[in-house]
């Protein structure tokens, strides 16, 4: 019968267990829940207005018409804010209401698979983790980052971990946005009354020692001056891949001599590159649709097809499936396999201050972790010989 055999229950028992956790424990508090969250929601888009409309006002200050907008943007939505909230003095926003309803529910959902914790955000040495990353050959190039959520446990003696994570500007929120344009506006006149005050004594310079740059000397210098700043940022965001995906750690009794990488060909990889491959070689497989869709590369040709059976690479497709992923990429390193998933969506979530919270997203949780969990019983990680 198909489940979880590390845990000896079948996939029917397990659904009956988290049927019993929903109703009995999730379902009494969405009313609640609900209730504050559609009156935090209001207020954080009244609150993004008022921002909002300063911003306008540093941004247009000199028109006298986007300054008479961006007034009655910030009062429109002050007023309605004291109506909103009559019986607070002072009105405080949540908008993180997906970390409250996880504190109180994601322990005693996550029982349901064994021995795990969650959190919401990794803040413990979380260079440390991301430097780690960086070092694997599946890992994006990417130079902006932020953790979402963390599940650490055991399941069948493998130790595992999973993390979200978000790149480029989809790990920048929405406040941090807000702060930096405010920043911006305020930085950007004393940024170009510095470069004139450096291109005018520079100009002053050439005068002086009676030199003629010019017509199209002189260009070149204007553009090194006031363009070639903004080029360099834009090619840094640029560089920056933005994507959200899930990493799978997962720690098996099994000492790898080489290193063996699988990621997806040109047509799914976008913008992720795949690094240099430090002696690898190409590893050519039997199955012609794998082979089709994605490249290997190994340290170890014996030992790659041996890493490579048809079971792996038939669950490795599943997983994809499963998680509705963009691509996903694997690397046997060490004791380690580790799974690089691309989504799209975010995952593990349980709602947000503009999302509603329903019996559907504990279903959709249960499959996600479920589908991780299955990817060590299929394999056979826990054992110490064969895949």
């Amino acid at each position: 019968m198909s489940g979880l055999n590390c845990l000896k229950k079948t996939k029917t028992e397990l659904i009956q267990e988290f049927k019993q956790f929903y109703y009995q424990k999730a379902a009494p508090l969405l009313p609640d829940y609900e209730a504050k969250r559609g009156k935090e929601k209001y207020n954080l888009y009244l609150f993004n207005a008022i921002v909002l409309g300063f911003i306008i006002l540093a941004l247009f200050h000199f028109s006298q018409i986007m300054v008479c907008i961006g007034g009655a943007l910030i009062f429109i939505s002050f007023f309605a804010l004291i109506l909103l909230n009559p019986q607070n003095k002072a009105f405080v926003i949540n908008s993180d209401y997906e970390m409250v309803i996880k504190e109180k529910l994601m322990p005693e959902f996550l029982s349901l698979f064994g021995n795990f914790s969650w959190s919401k955000y990794v803040v413990k040495d979380i260079r440390g983790i991301f430097k780690k990353f960086k070092t694997l050959k599946i890992f994006p190039i990417t130079h902006l980052f932020a953790f979402d959520d963390l599940i650490l446990g055991e399941y069948g003696g493998i130790n595992l971990k999973l993390y979200e994570i978000r790149t480029g500007f989809r790990a920048i929120n929405l406040p941090i946005v807000l702060m930096f344009v405010i920043i911006l506006c305020i930085v950007a006149p004393i940024y170009f009354t510095i470069l004139f005050s450096i291109n005018s004594f520079i100009m002053n310079l050439v005068s002086i020692f009676n030199k003629n740059l010019g017509d199209a000397l002189f260009l070149i210098f204007q553009a090194l001056i006031f363009v070639f700043p903004p080029i360099l940022a834009i090619i840094y965001a640029i560089r920056t891949a933005a994507i959200r995906c899930l990493m799978a750690e997962f720690e098996i009794p099994k000492n790898f001599s080489g290193n063996t990488c699988i990621y997806e060909k040109a047509a799914t990889a976008k913008k992720l590159i795949f690094k240099s491959k430090n002696g690898m070689e190409p590893v050519h497989l039997e199955d012609i649709k794998f082979s089709e869709l994605y490249n290997v590369f190994s340290t170890d040709q014996i030992e790659a097809r041996y890493l490579l059976t048809t079971a792996f690479i038939e669950r490795f497709l599943n997983i994809k499936t499963a998680f509705k992923a963009d691509y996903i990429r694997a690397e046997f390193s060490n004791n380690k396999l580790i799974l690089v998933i691309g989504v799209s969506k975010d995952l593990f979530a349980m709602g947000n201050v503009s999302k509603k919270t329903t019996g559907k997203t504990f279903v959709e949780l249960f499959e996600e972790l479920y589908s991780v969990l299955e990817l060590i019983d299929t394999l056979k990680l826990n054992q110490k010989t064969g895949l």
